[in-house]
């Protein structure tokens, strides 16, 4: 940490289960999606049961656990180095925890559920009262209920010339893949503030990218993802917008 008082590392609980690898996905332009927690399947697989603290002497090491059915993200620690904050992956939903290696304590931070598919990033305000955060939005974009009969056709056209593209995987491939890209992946930036876990929105909801924030979260710069989508280069390629 800044004070040079901690280390911390995240305590694994080894290979994912069968349960953890079986559960289902959606692969969006090179994402998956676990619908179910509205975050990557790489956020899924985590199997951080814990965090253990060590002194900068070597002469405590101390573990907080998580409650049982929950996994940690990769922490962060807050500016004075007091305490670390960091991602908790239910099997629902993701939430916004931190964890006190003085007191072995770690607490739920607000009520919001969080959105961890294009980003799952943590920032501290300078004062580190607050945290911001990207969360799942109150009103989210539309997703047509599947259906057997095709809506329209799908057209692909071959080219004999060579082409440099290498073959990718989970591209879209339909409207409807369209709408569940944007569905999951639109997300609202908010700063919570840690003592009343009060939420403050910034600005509208998008698909963001990444974000930062100048120290004392008066100004912020959001990277969001823009259409139109492609069929043929995965979400990393779609067009961005920096604000």
């Amino acid at each position: 940490n800044s004070a040079r008082t901690w280390f911390v590392e995240p305590v694994s609980a080894g290979t994912p289960t069968v349960e953890d690898i079986s559960r289902p996905y959606l692969n969006l332009a090179g994402i998956q999606v676990d619908p179910a927690a509205n975050r990557s399947r790489s956020n899924s697989m985590r199997k951080v049961f814990g965090y253990e603290f060590v002194s900068a002497d070597g002469s405590k090491k101390n573990v907080i656990s998580l409650p049982a059915g929950w996994t940690g993200g990769e922490p962060e620690w807050s500016p004075n180095g007091s305490k670390i904050a960091f991602l908790a992956h239910g099997k629902t939903e993701t939430q916004l925890w931190t964890a006190d290696p003085a007191t072995l304590t770690a607490i739920r931070v607000g009520t919001s559920r969080l959105l961890c598919n294009l980003t799952s990033a943590i920032e501290w305000s300078a004062d580190g009262q607050s945290i911001a955060v990207v969360l799942v939005p109150t009103v989210r974009p539309g997703v047509a209920a599947e259906s057997a009969k095709p809506v329209n056709p799908r057209v692909l056209v071959s080219d004999p010339t060579a082409n440099r593209s290498r073959p990718l995987r989970d591209l879209l491939e339909t409207e409807r893949d369209q709408e569940l890209f944007e569905h999951y992946t639109t997300g609202q930036l908010a700063v919570i503030h840690l003592a009343t876990g009060k939420v403050t929105e910034i600005g509208k909801p998008g698909m963001i990218r990444s974000f930062s924030a100048s120290p004392d979260f008066s100004l912020f710069r959001v990277t969001t993802t823009t259409k139109p989508f492609s069929y043929v280069v995965t979400s990393s390629s779609f067009g961005s917008k920096e604000e």
